[in-house]
């Protein structure tokens, strides 16, 4: 009996035998998957700081673009021309881009018409942001509603190819105007409450969601 197993643990450690393993390889295999398992969620890791990292320069770059509209507008948020009724009264990220007294929702083909008056220091004189854009969706189930644009309109996008957001809580703090630029993080669904003001979020409020606030004097 015993020299039998003998035989048989010489043939399996024996190179060059078809249907046999090695030792020297099986723990060779055991060595990498070990390894593989504490690497990969270290990569993981990375990848999403990358792209968190990525969203919030996004979320600064559009904030610093609402407060230069502000400053030609003058004063004024990124909403709809009071002639296009079909949108809803709320600032929306598009006429960053595109201007508003020249938009409406046929205007398939636009030309944004540059109207900022040098002599008078005020007026559009977008686009505002120079990065390359995405495109606006509706869909209700993940909170990205007409309250921030129409499906089709041209919006900035975070790391993970999804439309920003422009909050705008419909208050003032201090004598401020509370403003967020919001990405809806990665699992894309948008969950801070557009109406809360944002001394109010925290982790629970806020999901994954990332933001960077704006405060505007009237």
């Amino acid at each position: 009996m015993d020299a039998h197993l003998g035989a048989f643990s010489g043939r399996l450690g024996r190179p060059g035998r078809p249907g046999f393993i090695s030792r020297e390889t099986v723990a060779a295999m055991l060595v990498l998957a070990l390894l593989g398992l504490g690497v990969l969620p270290l990569t993981c890791g990375v990848c999403s700081r990358r792209e968190r990292d990525r969203t919030v320069q996004t979320l600064e770059e559009v904030r610093d673009a609402v407060a230069r509209y502000w400053r030609d507008a003058p004063r004024a948020l990124p909403r709809p021309h009071p002639s296009d009724r079909s949108r809803k009264d709320y600032p929306q990220l598009l006429f960053l881009l595109v201007n508003p007294a020249t938009w409406t929702e046929t205007s398939a083909n636009y030309t944004p018409e540059f109207t900022y008056e040098p002599g008078r220091k005020s007026g559009w004189r977008g686009p505002y942001l120079s990065q390359p854009v995405g495109v606006y969706r509706v869909d209700e189930v993940k909170r990205f509603s007409r309250m921030y644009g129409e499906t089709g309109d041209p919006a900035p996008s975070d790391a993970w190819g999804r439309p920003v957001v422009l909050q705008y809580a419909a208050r003032t703090r201090d004598d401020l105007i509370d403003l967020r630029v919001v990405s809806a993080g990665a699992n894309g669904r948008l969950e801070v409450d557009p109406a809360a003001a944002t001394e109010e979020l925290n982790e629970t409020t806020l999901g994954d969601d990332l933001y960077v606030a704006l405060a505007l004097r009237p």
